[in-house]
């Protein structure tokens, strides 16, 4: 998610890693009167075992 000003309380006390955070961040960025655009969801990058999932063209 990209935001043009400060907005760092939508991912205060968030559960990461879970599947509740993109709706649990939607939720808050509508509440604060924000708007937002997503992109094609790709799988999390956590651990360096993840790295083997990057979408093709991520990496030179």
């Amino acid at each position: 998610m990209g935001l043009r000003r400060d907005a760092s309380d939508l991912f205060a006390g968030i559960a990461w890693s879970t599947a509740q955070v993109m709706a649990t961040t939607r939720d808050r960025a509508r509440a604060a009167g924000l708007s937002w655009a997503e992109l094609p969801a790709v799988s999390d990058i956590d651990v360096a075992a993840d790295l083997a999932r990057l979408p093709s063209g991520w990496l030179p």
